[in-house]
């Protein structure tokens, strides 16, 4: 279930072969994800001053 949550949101690239499927990251996905989660947090912090 996990593994399709993260691949839903973008964060994870399939390649099917026959009846496995392989599971990569998606590197730019996940730091463009990482980046959002910052600059919230950021924001956060500064409302809570």
């Amino acid at each position: 279930m996990h593994l399709a949550i993260l691949r839903r949101a973008g964060l994870l690239d399939t390649r099917r072969a026959g009846k496995e499927v392989y599971y990569r990251p998606n590197y730019v996905r996940m730091v463009g994800a990482a980046e959002q989660l910052l600059a919230y947090l950021k924001c956060q912090a500064r409302c809570e001053e």
